[in-house]
């Protein structure tokens, strides 16, 4: 799938998650379910090995300055990308 800067993205992702403490008790123990993540974002760049999105940007800007929260996912660990309008 080919994408452009004007492209909003949904990612769903897996990736690790944690609990704090010495816990052993089955409800602080995750399931796979857990394991997945979503990120939204206006699509920055692609590379072989990873996709970013940045995750706030200024509505009327032309070009990359009004970006922020960069967020950069490897591919092996993504499970679907979307396109969306908003």
């Amino acid at each position: 799938m080919k994408f452009n800067k004007k492209n909003i993205l949904v990612i769903i992702w897996d990736d690790a998650v944690f609990d704090t403490g010495w816990e052993v008790d089955e409800k602080y123990l995750f399931n796979d379910e857990d394991l997945k993540h979503m990120t939204i974002g206006k699509f920055i760049r692609e590379s072989e090995k990873s996709i970013s999105v940045a995750q706030s940007w200024r509505l009327n800007s032309t070009t990359d300055e009004g970006i922020g929260e960069i967020m950069t996912i490897p591919k092996k660990i993504i499970l679907s990308i979307k396109k969306v309008k908003i």
